[in-house]
């Protein structure tokens, strides 16, 4: 399916007589590309059917790519039946010809979408000739203009009908010259662009084929169009083009240096923003940042993710963490309920952080059209502010971006009146021009939700799962090497994990090669990065525990061979205990047993926390101290129909979530753990149309929370699968973790802004309460990232079965773990530390000697310790962020002789904290995110 096929062509000298440049005129549906002297030279495909060749003779080979390309681009694509390849031929182009036809054709489409505008056509029918479908334009409803500029039409074709092109010439001078633009008809700036998925229809492999195929096309268009400019995002695209064809990168930098080809983006990918973990994101954009620099002396001020599916509410404040503060996005036009208000605007994160931001009214694979430059300028809702739109043009996806036609377009269009002006631009400068407007924009605070692609939070569970693992496997490494005071990590340990945050990788929305290929190098970075944290501690014989978080705890803990605290029936595979241990250290083995675990008339209990149980097993409610939760029916499992109407594996429909088939309750629970560590008891049963399930309920010793584990065989076809947790809580919102943060939502009735919400993303948690926040339920996820809550019934989204692009999605064996618990009235914090304490277990390593960091966190208030690193200098970064939407206090404790600074994110000086005596108390705002760097004093 994806495979490379080269063919040689001799091609001779050009003829003495020959006049104008030759080119290769190829006609095949795949994406090739033309190599001369062992150069890529052009590309070829739908959108680009030809290009030129030099006049000396030379040996020409294509190498034709079967995989998917030019989706965007009219003309054939590659189906069922394969890469068809029809001809090859060799022809000069007449330039004068050319240059006729292109700008005979501009005053056409002017006329088209003139007649469109007033109502004398409909739209796809540009045309009144052939009978009684099409009815000529009554020429006394046409405006002036338009007569005038259909009697010229009209002149011209005359002329060229009878051959006579000097006076068809000076008649088309006129026709321009007499038509000059006015600001009336509104401005675009025009930027080459090929948005490029790195993965999608395709394997990774292919998506480097295809850079060197765009590349290779821009780079040529550049020598024959001195105004074309090319925006190219996404700094790993160009490490791979580097290592494919230094010579080819070599010209990039050329046109960089210019100021034609403009690198931005400030992200290594173009990632989803909602399900990678906060610090994932910021390592994406620090090392996009860090490589921009590189190639281009200076920081990306633009944040360019067109293509993404929601946009969350801490995006914001981690711009201006790395020194950007202008945002480009063009998805929020897809929302399919309630159109966004703006196009251009102030976008305010959760934490006051302010960025320029615009929202292309024409998406992102442009073909500078009349009929698409009238709806760039009519779809931007701010023209009366700023009456400019920024166009990225060109066919992405191996399309090659702009084509020649495009850059025809764009020169008849910089001055004529029939249409609005367009001009080739820079991206930095277009935010320049519409900053000096800023104070005129509206503002929008918050998450930018898009109605539309909810079942990418959902879509390939196991590669969501393997994320998350690699992630917490990262945490691990880097925590340890901190409190060895060693180096960072290289970029190349994070490469595979910062590579699967791209938005079309983590959404589940590629093909199934794309996650066989990728699900083993996540799985392979896991444990890379376990054996290395193991070894990199070893020191003596004795068994340590190591705890990544910088936070006191009781955790879970797997222990190769036989220990004296095994259990008959082990749900992890392996030996564990329950084992208290410091913040960011490794100590030795002190092991928490309660005799307290208990079951008694189908309630467990572990001392602290109580559940009730159904005969199935399931909880019915949750005794915690004084308080008790009950549940308005037992927590279940929910099936509902999962036919999207459009975009299979990308999205969740409404009418899906209307009719849940609730699966009835399994037979008898049984006993399967019973020690000092862990209490579990499970049930088994069927549903569907083949599926089968093991629940298990399980209360950990000196936990607060409830642990459930389904092993799901999934064998169902467009189905969903839900957790439920009815609770009765109608609180008006409920609260979401989201990366670096939560975020409140509404989970009643409401207007359509509301009702557009019904499957949610959330990262690791989401809780329900009543209006005052003092009870509720939170729902904690391992790694499943689809939420709802209606009424009081908060799920958990745990499988789909998409067939489109993947007919296999999910099918198979799945092991999802998640808990339940009472709500606290430390807000989203309280539910954000549990959830990261459940799921980022402690390490058991050889080593005599303890350790500890530099550092003790007195006291956290609302904020999240989430990740130690070391710093690129010297010392350590500690990585905190405030989760509940309050003021609040952190209180550190320093070593003798440390210094303490808040830095940003590429670890630049905010403030300078000094070397305290004793404790140091450091305000923290809503939402904010803070990094302590932490070195030894000179």
């Amino acid at each position: 399916m994806f495979e490379t096929c080269w063919v040689k062509i001799e091609v001779p000298a050009a003829k003495d007589e020959q006049v104008g440049q030759r080119h290769l005129i190829w006609t095949c549906n795949g994406e090739s590309t033309l190599w001369i002297d062992g150069q890529p030279a052009g590309g070829l495909d739908v959108g680009h059917p030809s290009s030129p060749l030099p006049d000396h003779a030379h040996t020409l080979w294509v190498e034709i790519g079967t995989w998917q390309t030019a989706i965007w681009a009219p003309g054939p694509k590659i189906t069922s039946t394969g890469c068809r390849f029809e001809s090859a031929v060799l022809g000069q182009r007449d330039e004068k010809a050319w240059k006729r036809y292109h700008s005979f054709k501009a005053l056409q489409e002017a006329l088209i979408d003139g007649l469109l505008e007033c109502g004398q056509i409909k739209k796809g029918g540009n045309s009144w000739e052939g009978g009684n479908h099409h009815r000529p334009p009554v020429v006394e409803n046409l405006p002036v203009h338009l007569r005038r500029l259909m009697s010229d039409l009209r002149d011209l074709a005359v002329l060229a009908e009878n051959d006579d092109f000097d006076s068809f010439d000076t008649a088309l001078e006129v026709a321009y010259r007499s038509r000059p633009a006015t600001p009336e008809r509104g401005d675009l700036v025009l930027c080459g662009h090929s948005h490029l998925d790195l993965v999608w229809k395709w394997p990774e492999a292919a998506t480097v084929r295809k850079a060197l195929h765009t590349c290779s096309t821009v780079l040529n268009l550049m020598d024959r169009y001195p105004e074309f400019t090319f925006v190219m995002t996404q700094p790993w695209l160009y490490d791979q083009i580097a290592k494919a064809n230094p010579t080819m990168m070599e010209h990039i930098q050329q046109r960089i240096e210019q100021g034609r080809w403009e690198i931005l983006g400030a992200m290594d990918v173009e990632s989803d923003v909602l399900i990678p973990c906060g610090e994932g994101l910021a390592r994406n954009m620090v090392w996009g940042q860090k490589k921009i620099e590189a190639l281009s002396g200076k920081k990306s001020k633009t944040v360019w993710i067109p293509d993404v599916f929601g946009y969350s509410g801490c995006l914001p404040q981690l711009m201006r963490l790395v020194g950007a503060d202008t945002f480009y996005t063009a998805k929020m036009t897809w929302s399919r309920v309630n159109r966004f208000p703006y196009t251009s605007f102030t976008w305010i994160g959760q934490d006051g952080s302010e960025v320029l931001t615009h929202l292309g009214a024409i998406g992102f694979n442009g073909d500078a059209s009349v009929a698409e430059l009238r709806e760039g300028i009519e779809g931007n809702q701010q023209a009366g502010e700023h009456p400019v739109s920024l166009a990225p043009t060109g066919y992405g996806d191996g399309g090659g971006g702009p084509s020649e036609e495009h850059l025809e377009r764009a020169r008849r269009f910089l001055d004529l009146s029939l249409t609005p002006r367009a001009r080739w631009g820079r991206v930095d400068t277009f935010f320049e021009e519409l900053r000096k407007h800023k104070d005129r924009l509206p503002r929008h605070r918050g998450e930018m939700y898009l109605e539309c692609h909810r079942g990418t939070y959902t879509s390939q569970g196991q590669f969501k799962y393997n994320l998350r693992m690699a992630e917490n496997a990262l945490r691990l490494r880097e925590s340890a090497l901190v409190l060895l005071e060693a180096s960072p990590l290289p970029y190349e340990e994070w490469e595979r994990v910062i590579f699967a945050q791209f938005h079309d990788a983590i959404p589940g929305s590629s093909i199934r090669e794309v996650y066989e290929e990728m699900n083993p190098q996540l799985e392979s970075v896991v444990e890379h990065q376990e054996q290395s944290t193991q070894k990199a501690l070893l020191q003596g014989e004795e068994e340590a525990s190591f705890n990544p978080l910088p936070f006191s705890r009781r955790a879970l803990q797997s222990f190769p061979g036989p220990r004296g605290f095994t259990q008959e029936d082990h749900l992890d595979g392996g030996n564990f205990a329950v084992v208290q241990s410091d913040g960011l250290s490794v100590g030795p083995l002190d092991i928490f047993e309660d005799s307290k675990l208990t079951l008694k008339e189908k309630r467990l209990s572990n001392g602290s926390l109580s559940v009730d149980l159904d005969e199935s097993g399931r909880p019915l409610g949750i005794t915690c101290g004084e308080k008790t939760l009950s549940l308005v029916e037992p927590a279940s499992l929910a099936l509902y129909g999962d036919h999207p109407t459009r975009h299979d594996a990308w999205e969740v429909d409404q009418l899906s979530l209307v009719s849940p088939k609730v699966i009835p309750a399994f037979g008898d629970f049984k006993v399967i753990e019973k020690g000092p560590h862990r209490i579990s008891v499970a049930s088994e049963g069927s549903f569907g149309e083949g599926s089968s399930v093991r629940w298990v309920t399980s209360l950990v010793a000196g936990e607060s929370a409830v642990r459930l584990r389904l092993e799901v065989d999934w064998h169902e076809r467009h189905r969903l699968l839900k957790f439920h947790l009815p609770t009765g809580f109608l609180g008006r919102f409920a609260r979401y973790g989201c990366p670096f943060g939560s975020i409140e939502r509404p989970q009643l009735p409401g207007p359509s802004q509301d009702e557009g919400m019904w499957e949610l993303p959330a990262s690791r948690w989401a809780a329900v309460t009543d209006d005052a926040g003092q009870a509720g339920w939170v729902l904690c996820s391992e790694a499943k990232y689809g939420f709802s809550c209606r009424n009081g019934l908060l799920a958990l989204s745990l499988l789909r079965a998409a067939t489109d692009p993947d007919p296999e999605q999910d099918q198979g064996h799945h092991v999802i773990e998640f808990a339940i618990a009472p709500w606290t009235d430390e807000k989203g914090a309280g539910a954000a530390r549990l959830a990261e304490s459940l799921y980022q277990r402690n390490l058991t390593v050889q080593r005599s000697t303890p350790l500890r960091s530099p550092f003790r966190i007195m006291d956290a208030g609302s904020t999240v310790p989430v990740w130690t690193l070391p710093s690129n200098e010297s010392g350590c970064i500690l990585r905190l962020h405030e989760a509940s939407g309050l003021n609040t206090n952190i209180q550190v404790d320093l070593d003798p002789g440390f210094l303490i600074q808040k830095v940003d994110l590429m670890e630049t000086t905010i403030e300078d904290l000094g070397q305290p005596a004793g404790p140091i108390e450091i305000p923290v705002q809503p939402y904010q995110i803070i990094s302590l760097k932490i070195t030894r004093g000179v």
